[in-house]
């Protein structure tokens, strides 16, 4: 009986270990590297779709992203507002992206590595 209630405390003990494990990163732990990769304050994150993952190592995962960005203000308005080297730069992304107007959206892609602590996954 003893050697029986020692099992079943081994085996529940493993099962609560065991759950905060998984084996990739979640959703939200890919949105919120997403939104944290972007740091520009006019756009945010608004799509995302994981189109692939896989590990890389013993405690690393990459992610493969398509996402949308929306723009949060119009261009024009930024530059106006902008002086010295931040006038420049959102000159340059201009020249980049075109112009935009807030509202307006642009798709991209990328790849996020995340490493297993042991606070859950987290991106490098």
């Amino acid at each position: 009986m003893m050697a029986r209630a020692v099992k079943l405390a081994g085996a529940l003990l493993a099962a609560v270990l065991l759950a905060g494990c998984s084996d990739a990163p979640s959703n939200s732990d890919i949105e919120d590297a997403l939104n944290a990769l972007n740091s520009e304050s006019f756009t945010e994150v608004t799509d995302f779709e994981k189109v692939n993952g896989y590990p890389e190592g013993e405690h690393r995962y990459v992610v493969e992203v398509n996402y949308e960005i929306t723009f949060t203000q119009d261009l024009d308005e930024l530059i106006t507002e902008a002086s010295g080297m931040e006038r420049m730069a959102l000159g340059m992304l201009k020249m980049a992206v075109g112009n935009f107007e807030e509202g307006d959206t642009m798709e991209d892609s990328t790849s996020i590595t995340f490493v297993d602590t042991e606070n859950g996954w987290r991106p490098l």
